[in-house]
């Protein structure tokens, strides 16, 4: 347990290795098709780079972070590394570690580490620690291959498919190669890359030579086991991916139950871990899907299996839109632009694709184990359980027990993939009408835009005017007569004796 709680440290460590980043002030900016620093040159604090081509001759007296197509480092950088892009090669002086994402990596026998244990973390095609060179601190890698021909002063960590060793590693080695058997291999994917980059690539599988040396435990998984041929001080742990034949009747049995319970396990662990971070994070936006599935699971079948069907074709017509937008882009004479949108449109590609694969993979069967785990909790439970239905500790039972049904019909042989594509169309078709229906109700409640106010001319159906004979003056009525007028009013204090209003008589 304790190397599988390590290992996954190390993983989640790779994933969030440009995390760090945020916390960095880039007081320096290199942005171009071509960024050289000479030697006589210092940047002080942090550099930000975004180019085609970087060369860094100089020193840096803080870390470099950003981006570059290809990355010489050959002066001083007094932090650390954080870069992606296609090659990067260190030759110079590294204050603390090397964090990379790209295609090729190549660490030169001139590289030195100023920190006594400098890493380096990875995620990588190729990477190479060229005989001569000296990582103090531990390396962990994901990718095809990693070719160890320095030394490695910590720990190597591992997943890809071939691990060569000619150097000598300072503690444990945990790697998960590829089949030694598929020969040809590498010769394959060199034709694809010759013409961009120069790389040389060995084929899958675990190479000790003679010259490579373990201190500590070599621990590897694997289809077929490697060539050891180095010193392993502290002994080799070899797992094998490949289901063992032959053997009794009994012993053929015990081997596919072990299979089974390996596979059930896997899999509730991972729905498991999913469907608490469900329940405990987003517990309400979980139980519309449920209620949709629960009273319409034929309509949400249809639905899901239609739009993951679709999802195929819209990936790659999405995926060929941007790539004719990149090139329209590279007519330009715009680079920064071409390589911004390029990574831009690339990121928003696989993460849009990432993001609805991992939903339809493991949130949709947390939905329908969900489900399922209502039902039985009705079913077999009945009235001895009173809980309410939106209260955490239902919701955490439920989810147990759908999970553990779910696990136990999916890892069965031969016919437990359908169990997990029925789940798999169900809760995604549930997810999407869940999602409809939000959307209906969002727009339904948007008030309408106001009508804007324009003034209008009033014209009346009739002028108003003065009686223009007497009689038309008779008609109307006079008006009311106020029997003590005041005498104050303009031309009331020379009235004639007897004066009668309106002409009337006393």
């Amino acid at each position: 347990m304790g190397r599988l709680k390590k290992r996954l440290i190390l993983v989640c460590l790779l994933l969030l290795m440009f995390s760090s980043t945020g916390i960095a002030y880039a007081r320096g900016m290199l942005n171009g098709e071509l960024c050289h620093i000479d030697a006589e040159t210092i940047i002080e604090g942090d550099l930000f780079v975004f180019c085609g081509e970087l060369t860094i001759a100089g020193r840096v007296e803080g870390s470099v972070l950003g981006g570059a197509r290809i990355a010489v480092i050959t002066g001083h950088v007094e932090g650390s590394i954080y870069l992606f892009g296609g090659e990067l090669d260190v030759s110079g002086t590294i204050g603390k570690d090397i964090h990379y994402a790209g295609l090729i990596m190549n660490v030169e026998p001139t590289v030195t580490f100023e920190h006594e244990r400098g890493s380096i973390i990875s995620a990588n095609f190729s990477n190479t620690i060229h005989s001569g060179s000296v990582v103090p601190g531990n390396i962990t890698n994901l990718g095809y291959q990693l070719v160890v021909d320095g030394i490695v002063g910590g720990e190597l960590n591992f997943w890809g498919s071939a691990l060569d060793i000619s150097g000598s590693v300072g503690e444990d080695v945990f790697a998960t190669v590829g089949n030694a058997e598929s020969t040809g291999t590498s010769s394959q994917i060199e034709t694809l890359l010759i013409p961009f980059f120069d790389v040389e690539l060995n084929d899958p599988g675990l190479v000790i030579t003679e010259t490579g040396t373990i201190t500590g435990t070599l621990d590897y998984t694997g289809p077929t086991a490697g060539m050891i041929q180095g010193e392993v001080k502290e002994g080799v742990i070899y797992t094998s991916t490949t289901p063992e034949l032959g053997g009794t009747p009994v012993q053929q049995s015990a081997r596919s139950l072990q299979r089974y319970l390996g596979v059930v396990l896997r899999e509730f662990t991972s729905l498991a871990f999913i469907g608490v971070l469900c329940v405990s994070f987003i517990p309400r936006y979980m139980q519309t899907p449920v209620r949709l599935l629960q009273m319409r699971p034929l309509s949400s079948l249809g639905i899901g299996l239609l739009s993951f069907i679709l999802s195929f074709p819209i990936v790659v017509i999405i995926a060929v839109i941007s790539l004719i937008l990149i090139l329209l882009l590279s007519l330009l004479p715009l680079d920064n632009v071409v390589l911004f949108s390029g990574i831009v449109l690339g990121l928003a590609n696989i993460g849009g694709a990432s993001i609805f694969y991992f939903t339809a993979i493991y949130i949709t069967r947390v939905v329908v184990a969900l489900a399922l785990g209502r039902f039985l909790l009705r079913v077999l439970i009945r009235q001895r359980l009173i809980l309410e239905e939106s209260s955490w500790r239902y919701l955490a039972l439920s989810m147990a027990f759908g999970v553990v049904l779910l696990s136990i019909l999916g890892a069965i042989p031969v016919i437990g993939w359908g169990f997990n594509a029925l789940a798999l169309f169900l809760g995604l078709g549930a997810i999407l009408s869940a999602l409809r229906m939000q959307y209906r109700k969002l727009r339904n409640n948007t008030p309408p835009p106001r009508t804007p106010m324009t003034m209008t001319r009033f014209t009346p159906d009739m002028m108003p005017q003065l009686p223009y004979l007497p009689e038309q003056a008779r008609q109307f009525a006079p008006p009311l007569i106020d029997e003590s007028p005041g005498l104050d009013g303009p031309g009331m204090d020379n009235l004639p004796e007897g004066f009668n209003w309106w002409g009337e008589n006393d």
